[in-house]
């Protein structure tokens, strides 16, 4: 089997496995603890979570279609290069990193939805989403995820890393 059609085979299966795996944690009220809050009631960070893994498997499938021999060729981030063991990684080693990576961000995302509820809680039951320090954080850790996530998408966009 000439090289492309083995590449061409390992980026649809990967595509495929990331689409699949950004549906199911995209409906994060049908998973399993640890990843669903126990406190949803004005609580749920979901759409700024979703909007997340849907950045990350933009930036996935790009990073999956690294070509050699263009401004899109290795991985320009020295973060992922470190988790990924190279500036060359496999389609493979991207989309199986990146899903770990995701599926953390999730937890957290959870983890973050019960401090705001439990500290909302003990300051006053009728403003859900008080501004306190763990609301504070929470906000933080999305804004900056989203950022992150979103200016990758951008920079491989620039340097002509398409899907």
């Amino acid at each position: 089997m000439p090289n492309q059609t083995v590449r061409a085979l390992a980026f649809m299966v990967g595509a495929i496995l990331a689409i699949l795996a950004m549906l199911a944690l995209g409906g994060c009220a049908a998973l399993p603890m640890p990843l669903q809050p126990k406190n949803t009631l004005g609580f749920d960070s979901s759409t700024a979570e979703g909007a997340f893994i849907v950045l990350a498997g933009v930036d996935t499938a790009q990073t999956m279609h690294l070509k050699s021999g263009t401004d899109c060729g290795y991985e320009a981030d020295p973060l992922a290069a470190a988790l990924y063991g190279s500036r060359h990684p496999s389609p493979g080693k991207v989309l199986g990193i990146n899903l770990l990576m995701i599926t953390a961000h999730t937890m957290v995302a959870s983890w973050l939805d019960d401090k705001v509820a439990e500290e909302s809680a003990k300051n006053d039951a009728n403003e859900p989403n008080s501004l306190g320090p763990w609301y504070v954080g929470r906000v933080a850790f999305h804004a900056v995820s989203l950022i992150a996530e979103g200016a990758a998408v951008a920079n491989n966009v620039k340097h002509g890393c398409k899907l």
